[in-house]
C-alpha cells in the first residue's frame, strides 16, 4: 500500500507538473498569436488606406485638371445642378467640390455632410502638400482609418483656390480589407480563435468573480456591516488639497527664485554700467590736457547719464564765488558770457548758508540768476538745474549745474553714481589746476630768466627796449606792443619802442593820466580793459583795437614808464 500510494502520488505531481507546462505553452501561443494577428492586421489596415489615398489622390488630380474648374465655376452660378464624375462611384458616398470666396462657397455638393470645411487658408498652406500641381491632405491616410473617412485635394488655378472632398461608404474598409483576401486561416488564424477563446473563458471567470464579489458586497451592506456613506478613502481629499497646495507652494518659490536671479543679474548690469559711467568720467578728465578741456570732458558722460538739456562746472575762489571753466550744449552766447572774467557768482546756499549737498532747484532760486547771462535759458525751455557740489578735502572745490526742462526724475542709484563721479572729478581738476599753476611758473621763472639773461647781456639802450617786447610778446600773445617812458619831470609819455605796429602808426606823446596808458602811469597800477569801446578812457589808435592792457614801471616808488598791449580780440 504505501508503494502504491507513492505511485499515485508521483503520476499525479508528474500530471499536475505536464499540465502546468501546457497551460503555460497554451498561454503563451494565445499571447503570441494574438500579437502577430493584431500586428499583421495593422499593417494591412495601413497598406489597404495607403493604397486608396494614393488612388483618391490619383483620381483627384485627373479631376482638378481635366476638368475646366474655372468654367465648372461659373456654370454653378448659374445652373440648379453641375455634374462631376469620378471613378469607383460605390465606394464615395457624397462628392463636394468648393471654391474660397473668403470662405468655401460649394460650386458641387452632393450631400450636406461635406458641407462643414473647417479648412483656412493658414491650414491648406501648412497642412497640405505639393505633388506637381496638385496639393493634398497630409491627414488623407489617418482620415481613411477612421470610421467615416473624409479625403481631401486641392488646386489653385489661375490665382482661384478650390477644395475636392469625398465622403466614403462607412464599410469600404472592411470590405475592401477583407475582399483582397490577404488573411488566410493559417497557423496564426488558429492561436488568434485560441486566443479569443483563452480571453472569453478569462472574462467568463472574471464576470463570475465579480458576481460573487458584488453578492458579497450587498449581503455586507444588507446587514449593516458596510457604511454606504463612508467614502472608502476618507484622506483622499485632504491628501490631494495638501498635494496641490504644496505644487502651488513650489512653484511660487520657484517663480520667486527666478525673480531674485533676474533682479540680482539686472543690478549687477545696472552696478557694471555705473562703475563703467565712473570709469569714463575719470579717464577722460585724466587725458585731457588742461583744466578747461578736463573740465568739458567730464561734464559730458554726466550730462548724458543724466538725460538733462546742457551742464556746467564752475570752480570756487577764496571768496566763495563760482568761476566758469567747463560746459556741455550749453548755448554759445551764454557760454560766452559766463567765461568774462569778473562773471562770478555766489554758490547756491540753503537757509542755513553752508553749501547744499545733490540737490534739484529751480533755475530762478539760483543766486544772482536775474542778472546773469543764465536768464536766457529759460527762452530755452529749461526750468530747473541739478546741483551737484565738488568736495576736495572736506572744502567746497566748485559745482555742477545741470539744467533741464520740468523737474527730473533722480533716482537713489544715479545720484549715487553722479556724486562718486564728483568726488574723484574733484580730485583730477584740483590735480590740473594746480600742474597748470605749476606750469605757468615755470614759464614765468623760464621768462624772467630770459629777460634777466637779456638786460645783462644788452648794452644797446633801443636793442633792450625790443627784446623786453619780444618777451612780452611771447608772453602774452598781444598783437601790438609798446614800450613808453616818462620825461624827467614825469609830465608826459613817449614811444621808444614798439611791436606790430604799422610803419605808418604814429604815437603822439601823452600826458599822465591822459588815456588808459597815461591812467596806469599816474595811479602807477595796472589796468586791464576787456572792452575799449566801452571805456571812455580809451584813445583810439587802431582801429582793430578791441582791447589793452597797460602795466606801468615802478622804481623806487616812481614810474618810469608803461608797456602798453593791445589785442584785436576783447577778454
Amino acid at each position: 500500500m504505501p508503494v502504491k500510494n507513492e505511485i499515485l502520488n508521483s503520476d499525479r505531481a508528474r500530471f499536475l507538473s505536464w499540465l502546468r507546462i501546457i497551460a503555460i505553452l497554451f498561454v503563451f501561443f494565445a499571447i503570441f498569436g494574438t500579437a502577430t494577428v493584431f500586428m499583421v492586421y495593422r499593417v494591412q489596415r495601413r497598406e489597404f488606406a495607403r493604397t486608396h489615398v494614393s488612388f483618391f489622390e490619383d483620381i483627384a488630380a485627373k479631376v482638378l485638371h481635366d476638368n475646366d474648374l474655372l468654367e465648372l465655376a461659373d456654370e454653378a452660378t448659374t445652373a440648379d445642378t453641375v455634374e462631376i464624375r469620378l471613378p469607383l462611384e460605390g465606394e464615395y458616398k457624397s462628392v463636394g467640390l468648393f471654391e474660397w470666396r473668403g470662405h468655401w462657397t460649394p460650386i458641387v455638393l452632393t450631400s450636406p455632410t461635406l458641407s462643414d470645411v473647417a479648412f483656412t487658408l493658414d491650414d491648406i498652406k501648412r497642412g497640405f502638400s505639393r505633388h506637381y500641381n496638385t496639393l493634398f491632405w497630409d491627414g488623407n491616410k489617418d482620415a481613411m482609418l477612421s470610421r467615416t473617412p473624409f479625403l481631401y485635394s486641392a488646386v489653385w488655378c489661375r490665382g482661384r483656390l478650390f477644395l475636392l472632398g469625398v465622403e466614403l461608404e462607412h464599410g469600404v474598409f472592411s470590405e475592401g480589407l477583407m475582399d483582397s483576401r490577404r488573411i488566410q486561416f493559417t497557423p496564426i488564424a488558429y492561436a488568434m480563435i485560441g486566443s479569443l477563446l483563452f480571453a472569453l473563458i478569462v472574462a467568463l471567470l472574471l464576470d463570475l468573480l465579480a458576481r460573487l464579489y458584488s453578492k458579497r458586497v450587498l449581503d455586507s451592506i444588507k446587514k449593516g456591516l458596510f457604511d454606504v456613506s463612508s467614502p472608502p478613502l476618507p484622506d483622499l481629499d485632504n491628501l490631494a488639497r495638501v498635494t496641490i497646495q504644496n505644487a502651488r507652494e513650489v512653484g511660487q518659490q520657484r517663480h520667486d527664485k527666478r525673480i531674485a536671479i533676474m533682479e540680482k543679474h539686472n543690478e549687477f548690469e545696472n552696478e557694471r554700467r555705473d562703475f563703467a559711467l565712473v570709469r569714463d568720467v575719470i579717464e577722460s578728465t585724466a587725458l585731457a590736457p588742461d583744466l578747461e578741456s578736463a573740465a568739458s570732458a567730464a561734464i559730458e558722460p554726466i550730462v548724458r547719464k543724466m538725460g538733462v538739456r546742457c551742464g556746467t562746472i564752475f570752480s570756487a575762489d577764496a571768496n566763495g564765488l563760482l568761476h566758469l571753466i567747463g560746459e556741455y550744449n550749453l548755448p554759445a552766447d551764454i557760454a560766452h558770457a559766463l567765461g568774462k572774467d569778473g562773471d562770478a557768482r555766489p554758490l547756491a546756499m540753503d537757509s542755513s548758508e553752508k553749501p547744499r549737498s545733490f540737490a534739484i532747484l529751480p533755475i530762478q532760486s539760483l543766486p544772482g540768476f536775474e542778472d546773469s547771462p543764465l536768464f536766457s535759458l529759460k527762452e530755452e525751455g529749461l526750468t530747473h538745474c541739478i546741483f551737484v557740489p565738488l568736495y576736495y578735502r572736506d572744502r567746497i572745490w566748485g559745482a555742477i549745474y545741470l539744467y533741464c526742462s520740468g523737474r527730473p526724475r533722480i533716482t537713489d542709484r544715479d545720484k549715487a553714481v553722479v556724486l562718486a563721479a564728483a568726488n574723484e572729478i574733484a580730485v583730477i581738476l584740483e590735480n590740473k589746476r594746480l600742474l597748470g599753476e605749476l606750469d605757468e611758473r615755470v614759464k614765468e621763472n623760464i621768462e624772467y630768466f630770459e629777460l634777466s639773461k637779456m638786460l645783462i647781456s644788452t648794452s644797446d639802450f633801443d636793442i633792450l627796449l625790443e627784446n623786453i617786447l619780444w618777451v612780452v610778446h611771447e608772453s602774452i600773445d598781444a598783437d601790438h606792443c609798446n614800450i613808453m617812458l616818462a620825461d624827467e619831470e614825469a609830465e608826459s609819455l613817449s614811444v621808444k619802442a614798439t611791436w606790430g605796429y604799422p610803419k605808418e602808426h604814429q604815437n603822439p606823446r601823452l600826458s599822465f593820466g591822459q588815456g588808459i596808458v597815461g591812467w596806469a602811469a599816474e595811479n602807477a597800477q595796472a589796468l586791464l580793459v576787456h572792452d575799449v569801446t566801452a571805456d571812455d578812457r580809451y584813445l583810439p589808435n587802431l582801429e582793430s583795437t578791441k582791447s589793452e592792457l597797460a602795466v606801468p614801471l615802478i622804481v623806487d616808488g616812481a614810474v618810469i614808464g608803461v608797456i602798453d598791449c593791445e589785442s584785436d580780440m576783447e577778454y
